[in-house]
């Protein structure tokens, strides 16, 4: 048979109909699949709606779905009231729908390519799993379906005749959809798309010109209006009832998003956006196969979209990407959230099959159509072996048939809330345990209780048992439950585990029902001789038609409390040491360098310059081909590179992060570039020639603006406040244990046995500056301070160059609106205390008030950092590393997407300018996750613009050319994603409002700026020459982001965030440093383009503005943050010298702070290896965990709340430590202390004035005493360091 000829089948829509009629027919195999119970609670509850509907009374009262399934329903049910026989024509329905949809999806598929690819799409379609799992219930979803192929199939039609007859068709079906279920509103995407290409709109975004606009727009108002019409049409009490309607829609979208907490919603808790869809998808709703084939040929299609001119495949696409990026994201995931996709999804594999055919394989036909044979055959297979299911007994039926044999009548029985019951014919008295309330002693007792007095349990499903262990930290004790009673420990014994496996000759597909709980231990006894193990497969796949029943006996009759006490006792070594970190190859950083601040000033300055002479030459020929001035960032580059080799190497174990180390590393560069200057010799020389005199003046910006601030943190070095807070300690410690790390990721100080769980990168870049150098801790944090800020300054002037033409006023400009001015803060201080006639008191400015705009009560505890801010507090954040980083990346966009390709290698240039912002981006990914969602924002709108005046099909060139820098980037960073397990799930809606006058306190300049500048836009002339800058796009792009990211934290923020601190504190000052280049932008057009001769009145004022109310806080803000401090010290860059001399008030207690100091000093001084040391626990940002702050060694716990945040908000992780930690010190007990150090394996005890105060002297004398437990290492007058004997 010559396939190659089928594309001009004869009779189609005779073969199609045949498909859609054999489709029907396996849709009604096992119809009575449930014997009449009813197991799926939706079709349940539509079926009781129905039930009480009639023609006299069409209002369901319930509006979570449209109510048109249930009109049809009544129209069709021929005055069936029986609720269990109403399943029937319910269910019917349901597969005669979908097997329209078969029908349609065939003509969608010819439409698409051809006649054949339309018949394969059938096939696919008619023997979907998940399409005919659906078609068993009486769901919304298969008449959705239909709707959906529909409206694509009446959307063609508008492309190919625009009229009044087919909008109206695409109006009235549009309405349809809406009134089966709301939740399509995605479909307006590929809709707007139709109207786009049907009424011929235009928009050219480089002189913004355009075309049919009030056609568009008409078109969008006829739909819009016709189908709110059709939708009444057959919704109609969703109009009249409209608040109920739209209570009901509000209450579906929260319970979709995981704002509501239904516990049917529990299992897709941390579960990760996009990835478990498409896992599903795979597993189960395509199958194994079809599923892998499947991201091929949606692969495949956008390769293949630059060669169409079928505006239905951008249809399509639009649908299917719009719809995934929505419904991947969002907090719920049953599978059918993703049937809509499934027609569309099996066009394009169909496609792809034909296509690989004939225009590839069709040479090799024979052996092309052997191997189609076996695919067609595997994905047959898997049907096949699902449909079998609905031959056979349910699960719950035989379930009950042994209850019924096994237990006498009357027998207790226990069930879980939330779950079926079983449909037993013997007469049971049936309990239920409370599993998903709160995890409380009363629940446990109840629960207990329960138990105690039964005579067996029946688990129906893995509802409950495969979503409560999995949420350890909300269920510790429920957990436990579990656990105990698999093993036994509870007294019951299992003696039934019903299960049915897909299964078709002799090849099974195990679904595994505890492959996401294995903390149970439970050992699933299916003995299968050849399977195919599909791993966990969603809730809603496997519960209502073949769900994993379990069946215990009260075997032991064990009492109510012995019960009681077995759950309470947890074991937690397992947990609590499930990320073991070997300690073997780790030595104590000392560095070679101390004490002397200038030394390492000039070792500090050395090191970075020679390293950046090492990657002159590799950074030039990497800007040749890209076109990019790279002479100011020279610096920048060089230090990430090098970092980041040495990073990736130290990662991949191929060398221990040692001084050694770091110097052989860079003899990798150093090779790579004496053979790039070799062989560019001459070009090289003349490079540096021509731009001798530039390179010259950024090294002495660079330098300027370093040396300004080591005077600045010379005079305040201090790395601790102990009433201000901030992150030091935290910084300081994660900063040292890095340097104590031999390997990667490094050591946590602040949770013994683990690796850090950070982005520590950041950290990491001034970790290996330290290491080369061999300077002291305490003064590299101070001189990394100096370097992000130095670097920021450096590379904001050169980004300000290319831009302004080389108006030094005007970079100054830049510089000062990025990175020096302050919020209006500063300025309101002066106009109260002017107000108040307080003269004398006018400049004396609190620096740390402008950070707290919003008033000390509000509930969001809102952080209004801005860079100036950041480098004068000085902590060594995450945040402010990025900055110089984040401003160079936007400098290279914008280098990258303002080039003429014209005079380029285009391919060279593509593929080069991708692989660099890859790594930046990637950089950026690993040293400030929070950047994240803003950088890609960025490189798709800027990538849009660029691929816009340069590309046909930019749109695809666009989006593929983002979703490589994407994935590129992530793989760069391989090592760190696949030890990283981020503490965001996801966004929530934030009740949490910004005022105007705080709105108004913190952008005053931005918005007074943006104003005069739109404003003069009335001037037609200012208005024509910005339009035909080529920077005008690009900036008006950072000026929109940053719009969207203030509105964006208006509106959400991310799930277990304090208030929104964190939301808003870290993309806030993102926003500030986009909208402030891009309004010093929009002032230099103002300055260049605005043609009244007086325009410097114009431009005069604004600037003054902003320079009278910025240059207030860098002037007096910063003398008043030098003054606090504990102490003052002597002109020195050590931030532990404070320490010498300091005594602190802590909670429990004065506290000398010299004698934990002298202790500390001993440690770094003379302990080699890396220990694990115990020292007692307080409140944060207090004196606690002093000894791993300032040594990097680590603690069995440190500050809660950052582990807390860092360990998956598993507070009771954190807690179980403390409370030992606490119990160590505290009890006599010498046989749980010595439990207590085996536990975590304690090499180190630490007992100063922090541990005196806090804890009673008996526990501590406990320890002192213990001459055979404990060898007394150091002590002076009041801190005293033991080593444990082991």
């Amino acid at each position: 048979m010559n396939l190659k000829s089928l594309k001009h089948i004869n009779n189609f829509y005779l073969v199609i109909f045949a498909i859609s009629v054999t489709g029907f027919l396996l849709r009604l195999l096992g119809l009575n699949w449930d014997q009449g119970n009813l197991f799926h609670p939706d079709e349940r509850q539509l079926l009781m709606i129905s039930q009480k509907l009639s023609i006299n009374n069409l209002d369901p009262n319930w509006y979570n779905y449209g109510t048109l399934p249930l009109y049809i329903l009544e129209l069709f049910s021929f005055g069936i009231d029986d609720l269990k026989t109403l399943r029937f024509p319910g269910r019917i329905l349901s597969s005669l729908f979908d097997s329209i949809s078969i029908f349609l999806i065939g003509e969608l598929g010819k439409r698409f390519h051809s006649k054949l690819t339309g018949i394969i799409s059938s096939i696919f379609y008619s023997t979907s799993v998940l399409a005919l799992q659906l078609s068993h219930f009486f769901t919304v979803d298969t008449f959705l379906n239909t709707s959906i192929i529909l409206i694509f199939l009446l959307c063609s039609n508008l492309i190919q005749k625009y009229n009044t007859k087919n909008l109206i068709y695409l109006s009235i079906a549009l309405g349809v959809g809406f009134a089966i279920k709301i939740s399509i509103f995605i479909i307006a995407v590929p809709v707007l798309i139709t109207l786009i290409f049907s009424t011929k709109f235009k928009l050219n975004l480089s002189n913004f010109k355009v075309q049919n606009f009030l056609q568009l727009l008409g078109s969008i108002i006829i739909v819009g209006l016709i189908s709110i019409v059709s939708f009444g049409l057959f919704n109609p009490y969703s109009i009249i009832n409209l608040q109920e309607f739209i209570n009901s829609s509000k209450i579906q979208s929260e319970m979709a998003r995981g704002i509501i907490d239904f516990p049917y919603t529990r299992q897709y808790v941390n579960t990760t956006p996009y990835i478990y869809h498409i896992s599903q998808l795979i597993k189960v709703s395509l199958g194994p196969f079809l599923g892998i084939f499947s991201i091929f040929s949606f692969t495949f299609i956008l390769l293949k979209i630059k060669k169409t001119s079928n505006p239905l495949w951008f249809i399509l696409l639009s649908w299917m990407i719009s719809y995934f990026a929505f419904y991947g994201i969002v907090h719920t995931k049953f599978i059918r959230y993703l049937f809509p996709l499934i027609p569309i999804i099996l066009i394009f594999n169909s496609y792809a099959l034909v296509t690989l055919y004939k225009d590839y394989l069709y040479r090799f036909r024979k052996i092309a159509l052997i191997f189609f044979s076996i695919f067609i055959f595997a994905s047959l297979h898997y049907f096949m072996s699902f449909i079998l299911i609905f031959n056979s007994d349910h699960n719950a039926n035989i379930a009950a048939k042994f209850v019924d044999d096994y237990f006498i009548e009357n027998s207790i029985l226990v069930k879980e809330h939330w779950d079926e019951s079983l449909p037993f014919k013997s007469s049971f008295i049936i309990q239920e345990i409370p599993l998903y309330d709160s995890d409380t002693t009363t629940k446990i007792r109840n629960i207990s209780s329960i138990l105690s007095n039964s005579d067996g349990i029946f688990i129906s499903s893995k509802r409950l048992i495969g979503t409560i262990p999995r949420l350890y930290e909300r269920y510790p004790l429920t957990t436990n439950y579990y656990k105990k009673l698999l093993n036994g420990d509870l007294g019951f014994e299992l003696v039934k585990q019903q299960s049915k496996n897909l299964n078709f000759l002799g090849i099974h597909y195990y679904s595994d029902p505890f492959n996401r709980v294995k903390n149970l231990n439970f050992e699933n006894n299916n003995n299968l001789n050849f399977r195919i193990n599909l791993g966990w497969t969603d809730e809603s796949f496997t519960v209502y038609d073949h769900p994993e029943i379990l069946i215990f006996k009260n075997s032991k009759n064990l009492t109510s409390q012995e019960i009681f006490d077995e759950i309470m006792i947890i074991d937690y070594e397992n947990n609590l040491n499930s990320v073991n970190y070997n300690y073997d190859q780790n030595n104590l950083y000392k560095g070679k360098f101390q004490d002397n601040s200038i030394l390492a000033i000039i070792i500090w300055l050395l090191t970075i310059n020679v390293i950046s002479l090492i990657f002159f030459p590799i950074i030039w020929k990497i800007s040749s081909i890209i076109n990019f001035k790279f002479n100011g960032h020279l610096k920048i580059i060089s230090i990430l590179f090098s970092a980041y080799l040495c990073w990736i190497l130290v990662s991949l174990n191929l060398f221990e992060f040692t001084q050694i180390n770091t110097y052989l590393i860079l003899i990798i560069p150093l090779i790579l570039s004496l053979y790039i200057f070799i062989t560019n010799k001459k070009q090289l020389i003349t490079y540096l020639g021509g731009n001798y005199k530039n390179i010259v003046k950024f090294n002495r910006i660079f330098l300027i603006s370093f040396l300004i601030f080591v005077f600045l943190r010379s005079l305040n070095p201090d790395l601790w406040h102990p009433y201000r807070g901030g992150e030091k300690p935290m910084e300081l410690s994660y900063l040292s244990a890095i340097l104590n790390s031999s390997n990667l990721p490094p050591l946590d100080p602040w949770f013994s046995g683990s690796a850090m769980n950070y982005y520590y990168f950041g950290l990491f870049i001034f970790g290996y500056l330290i290491n080369l150098t061999q300077i002291s801790t305490f003064i590299g944090f101070n001189l990394a301070v100096c370097t992000v800020f130095a670097l920021s300054t450096t590379s904001l002037f050169a980004f300000s160059e290319t831009i302004f033409n080389k108006k030094k006023s005007f970079s100054f400009l830049m510089i000062f609106m990025v990175l020096i001015m302050s919020n209006m803060q500063p300025m309101m201080q002066v106009i109260n205390k002017i107000s108040n006639l307080n003269f004398s008191e006018l400049f004396n400015i609190d620096y740390w008030q402008p950070s707290r705009v919003f008033p000390t009560e509000s509930i969001g505890y809102e952080i209004s950092e801005f860079p100036f801010f950041s480098f004068l507090f000085a902590d060594l954040h995450p945040h402010m590393i990025s900055i110089p980083i984040y401003i160079f990346f936007l400098t290279l966009l914008v280098s990258i997407f303002t080039q003429e390709i014209r005079k380029l290698n285009s391919v060279n240039f593509i593929v080069t300018s991708g692989i660099t912002i890859s790594f930046f981006a990637g950089i950026l990914w690993v040293t400030n996750t929070w950047t994240v969602p803003v950088i890609f924002f960025l490189i798709n709108i800027l990538g849009l613009l660029f691929f816009q005046k340069r590309y046909n099909f930019y749109l695809f060139k666009s989006l593929a050319y983002s979703s490589f820098i994407l994935i590129f980037s992530y793989l760069l960073f391989l090592p760190f994603h696949n030890s990283f397990s981020s503490p965001v799930s996801g966004f929530e809606i934030s009740e949490f409002k910004t005022n105007l006058n705080e709105f108004i306190e913190i952008y005053f300049v931005f918005i007074i700026s943006i104003f005069i500048y739109f404003l003069a836009f009335m001037n037609r002339e200012f208005t024509k020459r910005v339009l035909k800058d080529k920077n005008t796009n690009i900036f008006f792009s950072i000026f929109i982001t940053s719009i969207l990211i203030i509105i964006f934290v208006e509106n959400f923020r991310v799930e277990n965030d304090i208030g929104r601190m964190n939301t808003f504190f870290k993309f806030h000052l993102q926003s500030w440093i986009l909208i402030s280049i891009s309004s010093c932008f929009f002032i230099y057009q103002l300055y260049k383009y605005y043609i009244y001769k007086n325009r410097k009145i114009l431009i005069y004022p604004i600037i003054g503005i902003i320079i009278f109310t910025g240059i207030i806080y860098p002037i007096f803000g910063t003398l008043n943050r030098i003054d606090d401090r504990f102490i003052s010290t002597k002109i020195t860059l050590d931030g532990s010298k404070f320490l010498e001399k300091s005594t602190y008030n802590g909670p429990n207690g004065d506290i000398n702070l010299s004698s934990d100091y002298d202790a500390i000093m001993w440690i770094k001084n003379n302990i080699i290896k890396v220990p694990i040391i115990i020292e007692g626990n307080g409140p944060l940002y207090s004196w606690s965990s002093r000894f791993s702050i300032y040594t990097g060694l680590p603690s069995v716990i440190g500050w809660d709340w950052h582990q807390i945040q860092q360990r998956g908000y598993d507070r009771s992780l954190i807690n179980v430590r403390i409370n030992d930690v606490d119990e160590f010190y505290s009890t006599e007990k010498i046989e749980r202390k010595i439990e207590i150090i085996d536990k975590y394996n304690i090499d180190l005890v630490v007992i100063g004035n922090l541990e005196r105060n806090k804890y009673p002297s008996s526990g501590i004398n406990k320890i002192e005493m213990q001459d055979n437990l404990f060898e007394e290492i150091y002590k002076n007058d009041q801190t005293t360091i033991l080593k444990i004997i082991k």
